[in-house]
């Protein structure tokens, strides 16, 4: 374990080629910007499965996603069901919402859904205004944001993924930028999968962006603690006394004894902040609890393990 020291963020120093384009996100935008963007959408120049998205409060993740449906463009609000009582809409502005014309989900963490006519460019403005004034019935109207995604986050040099759908690419992006901003840690992302490999301390967490569903992700965090361990009664005890305690990850054990730590997070309303806590969080726990593990009942950590071994 290094003593004493915690992975934290350094706003200064981003990792080379990780993150948006130096025009995105566009802070402040026209609605001649979102009009434009919109229209790209309405034109189908890109291709369907792209998409505009409007962020209109960064921290507690209110947004309007668009994408195209036929001769509509299709919004869903999304507004973070775990917030403060205090930040959430009240009563009156939901019904604001209704009779602006949004479908509520069928649970909280669903977004509401309205489809708009667009037949043309020319409905663009006519969409904009309805978003302002959206956004405006539940006090969000300030400080919003464009996003799109033909020039969405870049990824890593050499890597090549192939992704299920924008909100994968836009969740691997999400945790490839708050990487990038983190100090005291070492970072390999794989080539080919939606995987980050973090070294800190001891330890060597694995980030995975999981597609789940065509509009949805799931981001694992897993840390392969201690190898050789011999698999007693105490251990297993003292795991699951563990796992009882716990708020905050779970241990488990692989096919092949390891101790496992791991932690899962929903890929589709995380913010880089959130995450960026999340991950430091989890470090900081598994670079101790795998000292623990071994002094208590043997085996090896990442760091401390027979270079000749294999794993």
């Amino acid at each position: 374990m290094m003593a004493g020291v915690t992975p934290h963020c350094r706003r200064q120093r981003i990792a080379e080629g990780v993150g948006y384009g130096d025009d995105m996100p566009i802070e402040h935008p026209t609605d001649d910007d979102i009009a434009a963007a919109l229209g790209e959408l309405v034109d189908d120049s890109i291709n369907e499965r792209h998409w505009v998205l409007l962020v209109a409060d960064r921290e507690r993740n209110y947004q309007v996603l668009f994408t195209k449906y036929d001769d509509s463009l299709v919004g869903k609000l999304h507004i973070n069901p775990r917030l403060a009582r205090t930040h959430r809409p009240s009563m009156h502005q939901l019904a604001m919402l209704r009779s602006m014309g949004w479908n509520s989900g069928v649970v909280d963490a669903d977004p509401w859904i309205q489809a708009f006519p667009a037949a043309s460019r020319d409905d663009c403005p006519h969409i904009v205004a309805a978003v302002r004034g959206t956004l405006a019935a539940v006090g969000r109207e300030a400080g919003i944001s464009l996003e799109y995604s033909w020039e969405g986050p870049a990824l890593p040099d050499g890597v090549s993924i192939a992704f299920a759908s924008e909100a994968h690419r836009t969740a691997y992006g999400i945790v490839v930028s708050a990487v990038g901003h983190m100090d005291d840690i070492d970072v390999i992302p794989d080539q080919r999968e939606s995987v980050v490999y973090i070294r800190y301390g001891t330890v060597v967490v694995s980030a995975a962006v999981q597609p789940v569903e065509p509009e949805s992700t799931i981001i694992d965090l897993s840390s392969l603690l201690v190898q050789d361990v011999d698999v007693t009664d105490d251990l297993m005890r003292w795991l699951l006394l563990m796992n009882h305690d716990a708020r905050f990850g779970a241990f488990s054990l692989n096919r092949d004894g390891d101790v496992v730590w791991s932690h899962s997070l929903v890929g589709d309303t995380i913010t880089e902040h959130a995450f960026t806590i999340t991950l430091s969080v989890f470090l900081t726990q598994a670079d101790g609890l795998d000292d623990q593990i071994v002094e208590r009942f043997g085996g090896y950590t990442a760091r401390d393990r027979p270079s000749g071994d294999a794993g």
